[in-house]
């Protein structure tokens, strides 16, 4: 009888094993998949541009730990908000970039909800190894500047912003544009020369990523930088603590 019973055991207990052991591999291969998502979220949140964009190419890394020369703001900025306002908002931006174009609503709210305490100042950094459109968009923006003033090229920035597929020619239209003049000022070598500039002044300033924001308190000349595509409670306290 113990023969028996213990021939009849084994086979139970080999299974029992091999469920454990495959129970075993299940887990520690759901483990791997939450530690790897894990770490890619503390990635991207850390450093919103080191990740992908929605190309699946890599964006350039962020503005280094410390500003360099900044330009003065110039009649050649476009501005929004109070010009006379004590704290400037300078973002280097990209017409094409994903994590500008979610950062361009958290600045309009900065100033719609700050009572005219600070002005912001829209300068080109069109990242063209990756973003194929984003000189075009940036040269179209410039035509608008020129063919039909400032708030027609801010009407014309967050139209692009807000199209999933940008008609450069449709929203050159909508705000007044001609779109002869249009193509003639978009194809003429000062209007890139324009954006031209804006670059270099973002490599001096060492800006090599996009969004590349600026605070800077232009009564104390304390500046700041912005790592990105940072929240509205983020920039909000930014611009608090530079206010001061």
């Amino acid at each position: 009888m113990e023969s028996n019973n213990s021939q009849t055991q084994m086979p139970v207990q080999s299974i029992v094993q091999i469920s454990l052991v495959l129970l075993l591999v299940v887990a520690a291969f759901f483990i791997g998949m939450l530690w790897t998502k894990v770490q890619n979220l503390e990635k991207d949140g850390g450093n919103n541009n080191v990740a992908a964009n929605q190309q699946g190419a890599a964006v350039p890394e962020q503005p280094g730990e410390t500003l360099g020369d900044v330009a003065p703001i110039s009649d050649a900025d476009h501005i929004r908000g109070n010009k006379d306002a004590k704290v400037a908002m300078i973002v280097y931006t990209d017409f094409e970039c994903p994590y500008c174009k979610r950062f361009h609503p958290t600045a309009s709210q900065l100033l719609s909800e700050n009572d005219g305490k600070v002005k912001w100042i829209y300068r080109h950094l069109p990242l063209e190894s990756i973003h194929p459109n984003a000189m075009s968009f940036a040269l179209g923006s410039e035509c608008v500047a020129k063919l039909a003033g400032n708030d027609a090229f801010w009407k014309y920035s967050d139209a692009l912003f807000e199209a999933e597929t940008p008609d450069v020619y449709k929203i050159a239209a909508s705000v007044g544009v001609n779109a002869a003049a249009f193509k003639s000022c978009h194809d003429n070598e000062e209007t890139f020369d324009k954006v031209k500039a804006d670059m270099a002044s973002a490599s001096s300033a060492n800006i090599r990523g996009t969004p590349g924001a600026i605070l800077w308190n232009l009564e104390t000349n304390e500046k700041e930088l912005i790592p990105g595509a940072v929240p509205y409670a983020t920039l909000k306290t930014s611009l608090d603590n530079i206010s001061n």
